[in-house]
């Protein structure tokens, strides 16, 4: 600081003599000097950086040596840099080994998944426990396995039907009631049912509960000339089984921890989360990992059908889900649903 001040009195000090010399001395003698003033400046700057230099050549350490860090002349300091480094590699392994576990991790998840979805397919008692939207999905499936083309209808305001049927033309209509063994579905539900069925000229409905049916709802669809099948829940488990053959025998489930890596074995039914060996808590909610997976690791764009270009993930707020849509909308309509 004191050497920039002293230099900065120096150039003003050469400024004033350089404004006298031009107005009272000839050109050659003023070359002469500019040339002495120039010089002067670059060994100035020279001899500022030379200082630097040295001061940083010489800076003491922690340890009071000088030039101990700077230079690495310092025992203890060379230990340190040394066990940085050491430290630093192992960190760079614990990451890339946590990267490979929790790819491996995801993929147990997505086999979780799809195991569960083949289980509960095949027990009402697993069926009753999970979420009623969710309850409508695999309702929907069975249908769709069945030959209709399936529309979910959304979570909210779906004007008494939750599943729209498409079958050579025809439109069925699907009402879906997750109920628990000693909430039978009664009149007034079916009576809802039916205003939706004319409303909408369906050909047929058909109401689907894992519960059953009172007396005096049996007895409604003979009086509306039966315009709606009633499925049960031991029906539905038996249609499920002729759809679904050979799933659901093994309840027994796996999924990786996260953070260490450990296989983690566990049967049904299950909390929403677990505990691996190391006291790590695992997520078992379904809902929890197919939203996690989603914004982790979205899967790769597929082509559209149609022309070929690469479809856009989009959101359908009608049926509350999301599918892959053709980025050459409007002039495309190809769609695929999503999967992850």
């Amino acid at each position: 600081m004191i050497f920039g001040v002293v230099l900065l009195g120096f150039v003003m000090r050469l400024y004033d003599v350089a404004s006298y010399l031009i107005l009272s001395i000839n050109f050659t003698d003023l070359l002469f000097y500019g040339f002495v003033v120039v010089g002067t400046i670059l060994l100035g700057v020279k001899a500022y950086y030379r200082i630097r230099k040295w001061r940083f050549e010489n800076k003491k350490c922690a340890h009071g040596i000088s030039g101990g860090f700077s230079m690495v002349k310092c025992r203890l300091c060379l230990e340190e840099i040394q066990n940085q480094l050491i430290e630093e590699e192992i960190r760079s392994v614990q990451q890339e080994n946590l990267i490979r576990i929790q790819v491996e991790a995801r993929k147990s998840e997505r086999a979780f998944l799809g195991k569960l979805d083949s289980i509960r397919n095949t027990s009402l008692e697993k069926i009753r426990e999970i979420d009623p939207f969710e309850f409508e999905k695999i309702v929907g499936n069975l249908f769709r396995k069945m030959g209709y083309r399936v529309e979910q209808t959304p979570r909210s305001n779906d004007k008494g039907k939750d599943l729209i049927l498409i079958k050579q033309g025809q439109k069925f209509l699907v009402e879906c009631k997750r109920n628990n063994s000693s909430n039978m579905v009664g009149r007034p539900e079916l009576q809802k049912f039916y205003a939706a069925i004319i409303e909408d000229n369906a050909e047929l409905g058909y109401f689907v509960t894992t519960s059953d049916f009172t007396s005096t709802s049996i007895s409604y669809i003979k009086d509306i000339g039966r315009k709606i099948k009633l499925i049960n829940g031991s029906e539905l488990i038996n249609m499920m089984k002729s759809a679904f053959p050979n799933e659901g025998d093994e309840e027994k489930f796996m999924l990786i921890c996260r953070e260490c890596g450990e296989n983690v074995d566990f049967g049904f039914p299950f909390e929403n989360f677990i505990n691996c060996s190391n006291n790590h808590a695992l997520i078992t909610n379904e809902k929890s990992i197919r939203v996690r997976l989603i914004r982790e690791q979205p899967p790769i764009a597929p082509n559209c059908p149609k022309c070929g270009t690469t479809m856009l993930r989009r959101s359908s707020k009608k049926f509350n889900n999301l599918f892959w849509g053709c980025s050459n909308y409007p002039n495309c309509y190809g769609r695929l649903p999503y999967e992850f």
